[in-house]
């Protein structure tokens, strides 16, 4: 299952037509409501955090919680332009010292966002 938050209501009928519309009713549960109150711990194997620019200290912590041990942690942010791998160990130093151990799966450049900012995901394994 694929759990699908969305805290915007006008959004939410989006992705509610969107799950009707690629049939998906059976696999994608949309909640209606913060990321943040959501508390479930080890729930999915996958957690993707598209927050730009990027996502606060509260919603990565949150993101810890519900990933599952071994699981993946799809980090979205905007970072200056040539300090990718810079941003990709402050970030790793960070989770480390949240109390979790990580791994980089992979980071890519999705696309260039400003002169001088590129959109890019960090894919990092988290052990627990």
């Amino acid at each position: 299952r694929l759990y699908a938050l969305e805290i915007n209501p006008y959004a939410f009928r989006f992705l509610i037509e969107n799950i009707v519309i690629n049939d998906v009713q059976n696999r994608v549960v949309p909640i209606l409501g913060n990321n943040v109150r959501f508390l479930r711990e080890d729930l999915g194997d996958h957690v993707l955090m598209g927050f730009l620019p990027e996502p606060t200290q509260e919603q990565l912590v949150v993101a810890l919680k519900i990933v599952r041990s071994r699981g993946v942690i799809h980090y979205h942010t905007l970072v200056k332009k040539g300090e990718e791998k810079n941003k990709m160990d402050e970030l790793l130093k960070h989770i480390e010292d949240l109390g979790y151990k990580p791994s980089i799966v992979e980071y890519r450049i999705i696309k260039s966002f400003s002169p001088s900012k590129n959109h890019a995901v960090y894919r990092i394994r988290i052990y627990k």
